[in-house]
């Protein structure tokens, strides 16, 4: 029988916040901004299979559904935008309803750039000594049965 190991102290799971920005001149989006706290990597695989909605004009019962269930899951990632109505300055809820409020393709382009901004990591500063993300050198981790 083996024993657990014991380790010299814990690390807590993280919850990185990401600013994520849709800059597109072209669209009516452009400028909104959306503080988002990282999801696991179940509710990113869920996500990036959603990505076959973009760009599309019709969408299925079976497509509804999984748009959904995208809500769900972009409102429980979403801290805060800057989103407001059209006629004033009343901020849209960034909550299910809040999506379910606006036009399928302004939702569809603001999860598009949501998984795509979790993707990317969200907005950057990168300093001057970066490297801008060039590859990390592979290495052997070796494995050992517990």
């Amino acid at each position: 029988m083996t024993t657990a190991p014991t380790f010299d102290r814990t690390v807590r799971r993280p919850g990185r916040l990401r600013l994520i920005t849709i800059d597109d001149p072209s669209s009516d989006l452009d400028g909104l901004q959306m503080l988002t706290r990282s999801v696991s990597l179940d509710v990113m695989t869920r996500v990036t299979g959603a990505v076959q909605f973009a760009g599309r004009k019709n969408y299925s019962t079976t497509d509804m559904a999984e748009i959904l269930d995208l809500f769900g899951a972009f409102a429980e990632s979403i801290q805060q935008w800057n989103m407001t109505e059209d006629d004033d300055e009343t901020p849209v809820p960034c909550t299910v309803d809040g999506l379910r409020s606006l036009e399928i393709e302004y939702v569809m382009q603001i999860l598009m750039a949501w998984m795509q901004g979790l993707l990317d990591g969200g907005d950057k500063d990168l300093k001057d000594d970066s490297n801008s993300g060039a590859p990390v050198p592979e290495v052997e981790i070796p494995m050992v049965a517990l």
